[in-house]
């Protein structure tokens, strides 16, 4: 008889009769399909078999595994006290003996995902409003390349976590639609390495879900010295709720899973080791997004309506990066190995680590009482190589919109493609004058379809009047250049360290030195704010004065 149910296939078999007899023994075989075994899903084959539940009865456990040559070798396994041959035109790996083990193994290295989303942004009020949404982005795992974003926000950039925040300004009484569409790349080793950021405080700071703190969690972290006892001591002590989830759960935290072990979804097999793992002041923090499953009874989801997923990552001193890891699935993969091995299934679309909450995932942004799907995902074959596509343009720098300032400029840099764009090196040189640049870092980062906006100043040696001259920008990468030439005017200083005066509040060194003078304002900068307009010249005086007050204020606290 076959019975099946949420724990899993039970097959019994009744002999007509018994063995008699010395060393008598019965030879039977029972073969089955199991379809969500072993599947070939985009461009890699994935294999999961899970442990024996039980040893007892059993003096041998082998496992062998046969694969079509054309797959090659296992790009990763575990466990990995195996051992393989060819046998016509199939690989044969054979375990000889698996006591209590799964095995997990990835044939291929990259897998590709096309995920569309959709966010709904309301602003009931009668006023603009701004608001701000998570992007899916690039990780040390994960290269994420965008075809569409409708509308473009104002403004986008990463907070400490790696997120790729985006800013929306939404007119009063209105709902906004963001679509958003794109290709995932997953990758086995490391593509951004620099991608893993260090950790911060907040990482081990004790957040809604994760009670670092109390008595209860900090006893059983005691006793767990590592991050790898902590993974098996959350993967033993939860076990996956039978309750319909069709319907939103409400998310238990770290302490109230200690409470309920028999009710966890992934957020709390996630919560439980963050939380341990902060109170061992191991940094640790949540990822959500999306995990392509076959089967939903080996592979839960728990996030319902758009099919999503959760999971910790902790930060390893000894690699200087962080490590992806699922608690769920390697307890209800029933002795499948997710500490060590992780696979090509998981999209990250958020991480939360200053907080337990937010940013929210794509999926989660949706208006009252909506019960939409607004996550699709599937598979894709191709992944494009891009060359990047960067214009500069360079214009006078303005106040109030409409005063030009002299010698100040405004450098903008666009990149018009939907991809990041890593270690970009800015070089400003001129034909005569002097540039001084207050904000233009030694790498830049250029998220997709970002726009940066740096301020410079130019100063000339010669001329208290405006003189021309040639400013030349180039934006470099490893395997590619950007070049562009602009016609400038610039002016002769009478003031020390113009520029960070202005804008820092106290002189700092030039990037190209000028003069061991100290310079304040010049009479050219006071002529052009004449003639521009008498805001000008205040805004420049008013400047000047602050800075300059400022300025020897530090001067007299530095000589005491």
């Amino acid at each position: 008889t076959i019975t099946q149910d949420q724990t899993g296939t039970k097959i019994e078999i009744e002999f007509p009769d018994s063995v008699v007899g010395k060393d008598k023994i019965r030879e039977f075989k029972v073969s089955y399909l199991n379809p969500t075994m072993s599947q070939v899903n985009g461009l890699v084959l994935e294999t999961f078999i899970p442990a024996m539940n039980s040893q007892s009865g059993y003096d041998q456990h082998q496992v062998v595994l046969v694969t079509p040559i054309r797959f090659g070798y296992p790009s990763r396994i575990k466990p990995d006290n195996y051992t393989i041959k060819q046998e016509g035109q199939n690989f044969v790996l054979t375990y000889d003996h698996l006591p209590s083990e799964g095995v997990s193994a990835i044939y291929g290295s990259q897998q590709i995902f096309k995920v569309s989303a959709r966010y709904f942004l309301d602003n009931p009020h009668s006023q603009p409003a701004i608001t701000q949404v998570s992007f899916p982005p690039d990780t040390a795992f994960q290269k994420v390349q965008y075809e569409l974003i409708e509308p473009q926000p104002q403004n986008i950039e990463a907070d400490p976590d790696g997120n790729w925040i985006a800013t929306y300004l939404l007119p009063a009484n209105s709902t906004t639609e963001v679509s958003l569409e794109f290709l995932a790349q997953l990758n086995l080793d490391e593509v951004h390495p620099w991608l893993n950021p260090q950790p911060i405080k907040e990482h081990l700071n004790q957040q809604q879900f994760w009670n670092t703190e109390h008595n209860e969690i900090k006893e059983l972290a005691t006793t767990l010295p590592n991050p790898q006892a902590i993974y098996q001591d959350v993967v033993t002590r939860l076990s996956y709720t039978t309750e319909d989830l069709s319907q939103k759960k409400e998310r238990l935290g770290a302490l109230e899973s200690l409470r309920q072990p028999q009710q966890a979804t992934c957020q709390e097999f996630t919560d439980l080791f963050i939380a341990l793992a902060r109170a061992n002041q191991i940094p640790a923090r949540r990822a959500t997004g999306y995990a392509h499953s076959n089967d939903p009874l080996m592979q839960p989801l728990s996030l319902v309506t758009d099919v999503l997923h959760a999971w910790p990552e902790y930060y390893d001193n000894s690699l200087n990066r962080w490590v992806p890891i699922d608690p769920t699935w390697g307890s209800t993969m029933k002795g499948v190995d997710y500490f060590h091995q992780f696979d090509l299934k998981h999209i990250v679309f958020a991480y939360n680590g200053k907080s337990s909450r937010l940013p929210l995932a794509a999926g989660n942004y949706k208006l009252p009482d909506q019960d939409s799907k607004d996550v699709q995902v599937e598979f894709a074959s191709n992944f494009p190589i891009l060359t990047p596509n960067f214009s500069l343009n360079l214009k006078p720098k303005t106040v109030l919109g409409f005063t030009s300032l002299p010698s100040w400029y405004e450098l903008e840099i666009v990149n018009h493609l939907g991809q990041a764009w890593y270690q970009g090196k800015i070089e400003i040189n001129t034909t005569d004058a002097t540039v001084i640049s207050t904000d233009i870092p030694a790498q830049s980062t250029f998220l997709p379809f970002e726009t940066k906006k740096y301020t410079i100043q130019v100063f000339n040696q010669d001329q208290f009047l405006p003189h021309s001259d040639q400013l030349t920008v180039k934006l470099a990468f490893p395997e590619y250049e950007k070049e562009g030439s602009f016609e400038i005017k610039t002016i002769k200083p009478l003031s020390p360290k113009f520029t960070n005066w202005l804008l820092a509040g106290e002189p700092k060194t030039m990037t190209i030195p000028f003069t061991q003078q100290t310079w304040l304002i010049s009479p050219s900068s006071i002529v052009i704010g004449l003639l521009t307009s008498g805001v000008g010249l205040l805004l420049i005086i008013s400047f000047s004065l602050t800075r300059w007050l400022k300025y020897q204020k530090l001067q007299k606290k530095r000589n005491r």
